[in-house]
């Protein structure tokens, strides 16, 4: 029997984290570093027909998604024609607002020059070109991760010359593709750098969203329906990559209610389970299917790790409820088509579509460490102001008395009493762990919390306690604390700490137990979930 277990073990991550973007008086503009590649994610690049029709890209994509389709006979050829600019698509990974104001940032104040930038001299009457430093890699996304990585390889080639050294700044599926790139050419000499903007290293539940319910609405409407997308979305190989890659993501319960864990990237199981339309169940559809399938999965090696002698820098959301633990309710044939009525989804921090731990690239999912936090929503994660500002500080070179300084030493301060006299510690990072990951229905809960101190002038025990609930929808309950540290956990800066407290009143299913720092600066918490259980 595999139960689902979603875990969030996180270092204490605060705002204090990001950058401090006051106004500064520049003396002299920014310019950058290196020559940047821009790379979208999925949806991200135009779609033009052999008439240079654009199928994608305008206000009138969505009712052109069937023109997309792959598998079926005499499928459109189709090639990327720049970067999406002026469409909405709302949905998961699917949403897509323009990248406009990304790439006017980057010229406007990063000082970059797009390619086909170009300067007029009045005097001459002559147009000079301008030697560019910031090039756009728009890609068909419906291709498989491998066969862009390739197209990558030959859009630097051909942009760059062999030798440039250059900065990649890519978008979701864009990161994927950045890193097959790396491995498979094995040009970690010539990236100096790539920052990944919501990256999907571990793949997102959300992909299971839209195969489900869709986009929603009128879009789905004018997508002509659910299933239309369901269909057109699986015959792309890059979709498959999105599909969540971390362990006990997903499962299936039975109708005697016991859980059973499930592989996304088994096709055999998709056939059972009645998860593909009709026209992909048998022949050679489903062949395609099954190929597209394992290629995705191959890439989970890869995928998990980081870059060698690459510099790597990773911007994980974690403001925003987002699909994570992925459960298809089984009907009494053992199959369980998709659709809301049964597929449900239990949701994490994340950025709406992406969960924090999955952009952080963490494959044990318990630290969000080595990533940077954005507030945004996936979509327009590079709109986030600190987003931004950071994006300034490893694209650019700025002269020393502009450069924004980094605020604080990135931890966030408690206060205690002790011995009648007030004391600031500096948080590090708080672990839960709970006695067992499921826990029966009614019964008492059990967790041992640890928290480590940065720097603890005067640490002693009993001299500050966390607030600790458990939490299911809005059930929530707080718990008992008892505060255990020894000596020698006091002499390693770090307070160990038991709660308790009944299951009583919650329902069957994920709850979170969620650790919160009275009077920190600023605000902080931790969180882990456990799964209720009846007998």
């Amino acid at each position: 029997m595999c139960r689902q277990l979603l875990l969030r073990l996180t270092a204490v991550v605060a705002a204090s984290l990001l950058l401090n973007v006051s106004t500064f008086a520049e003396t002299e503009p920014a310019r950058p570093a290196l020559p940047t590649i821009l790379i979208p994610g999925i949806l991200g690049s135009k779609l033009c027909s052999s008439t240079q029709e654009v199928v994608w890209g305008t206000s009138r994509s969505l009712s052109n998604l069937a023109r997309l389709e792959l598998s079926k006979s005499g499928a459109e050829v189709m090639h990327p024609c720049g970067l999406v600019e002026d469409i909405q698509v709302f949905g998961p990974f699917y949403s897509i607002k323009a990248y406009t104001g990304l790439r006017e940032a980057l010229i406007t104040d990063f000082g970059f020059k797009l390619k086909t930038d170009v300067k007029s001299t009045p005097d001459t009457k002559s147009t000079l070109r301008i030697k560019p430093d910031l090039f756009v890699f728009d890609y068909d996304w419906r291709l498989s991760i491998t066969e862009n990585a390739k197209k990558l390889d030959k859009f630097v080639n051909d942009n760059l010359g062999p030798s440039q050294s250059f900065n990649i700044l890519a978008h979701s599926m864009g990161g994927l593709i950045s890193r097959i790139y790396i491995e498979n050419t094995k040009q970690h000499l010539r990236v100096h750098k790539v920052i990944y903007l919501g990256t999907p290293f571990l793949g997102a539940v959300s992909t299971f969203g839209t195969l489900s319910e869709g986009w929603g609405g009128i879009q789905n409407w004018l997508a002509g329906g659910a299933e239309t997308i369901r269909r057109v979305a699986l015959s792309w190989p890059g979709m498959l990559a999105l599909l969540p890659r971390y362990r006990e993501c997903c499962s299936i319960k039975a109708q005697n209610g016991i859980y059973t864990g499930v592989d996304p990237f088994n096709a055999e199981m998709w056939k059972v389970q009645h998860w593909l339309p009709t026209s992909m169940q048998t022949g050679a559809s489903f062949n395609n299917f099954k190929t597209n399938l394992d290629l995705a999965a191959s890439l989970t090696p890869i995928l998990s790790a980081p870059a060698a002698g690459v510099i790597e820098v990773k911007f994980a959301g974690d403001a925003r409820d987002t699909q994570w633990v992925f459960t298809a309710l089984s009907s009494p044939d053992g199959s369980s088509t998709p659709g809301s009525a049964n597929w449900y989804f239990t949701k994490a921090p994340g950025d709406g579509t992406v969960r924090d731990l999955s952009a952080a690239r963490d494959p044990q999912l318990r630290s969000l460490e080595g990533a940077l936090q954005s507030f945004a929503e996936h979509a327009t994660i590079f709109d986030d102001k600190w987003v931004r500002a950071e994006l300034k500080r490893e694209l650019t070179v700025q002269p020393a008395d502009t450069r924004p300084a980094i605020s604080g030493s990135g931890h966030p301060e408690i206060q205690a009493m002790v011995d009648g006299e007030k004391r600031t510690w500096e948080l590090g990072s708080t672990d839960i762990a709970v006695a067992s990951p499921y826990v029966e229905l009614g019964a008492e809960l059990q967790a041992s919390i640890l928290v480590s101190l940065s720097s603890a002038p005067g640490l002693k025990s009993n001299a500050y306690v966390p607030v600790v609930q458990i939490r299911q929808g809005n059930a929530i309950r707080p718990l008992s604390m008892s505060d255990l540290s020894q000596q020698g956990d006091i002499d390693n800066r770090k307070l160990k700490y038991v709660a308790a407290g009944s299951t009583v009143d919650f329902s069957e299913g994920p709850a979170e137990i969620i650790v919160s720092f009275p009077n920190a600066s600023p605000a902080t918490s931790a969180s882990e979930f456990v799964v209720l259980m009846r007998k």
